[in-house]
């Protein structure tokens, strides 16, 4: 969920699609077909084809790249491999574009970000990023 703050009251953004929670997901259109701008889905949109979406990135922050490439239960549809720098985690698309865990997780704050501007029309100065205390939250 995204809120905002108003001194004491708290303002619920909704997405898209008018709703209080939005999906940590993102997806890449196909690149044959792109018209040359990057172009990311975000929630709702990038799981309207779900075996292309990339969700559960944030697990991923911090740890090492397995060579067994299981990751607990999630599926990711893109090949990941060690980012030869820092051993860590890299989701490769292409031979020319690949992205670590940490470009994913801010390409889904950029897109929170934008919610916010868009619901407030203000920009952004600060935030705060919590978890909650149970997932089921």
């Amino acid at each position: 969920k995204i809120a905002v703050a108003h001194g004491t009251a708290i303002d619920i953004v909704l997405n898209e699609n008018t709703q209080r929670k939005s999906l940590a997901a993102l997806s890449f259109p196909d690149v044959a077909k792109s018209t040359g701008n990057e172009l990311r889905l975000f929630g709702e949109a990038a799981m309207a084809r779900p075996h292309l979406a990339l969700q559960y990135v944030r697990e991923l922050l911090g740890q090492p790249h397995k060579r067994s490439n299981t990751y607990g239960p999630h599926y990711f549809p893109d090949t990941i491999e060690a980012d030869p720098d820092r051993g860590s985690c890299r989701f490769v698309r292409s031979k020319a574009e690949s992205y670590s865990a940490e470009e994913l997780n801010a390409m889904l704050l950029s897109y929170v970000k934008h919610r916010v501007q868009e619901h407030t029309g203000k920009p952004v100065r600060r935030c705060v990023i919590t978890v909650p205390a149970f997932f089921a939250d």
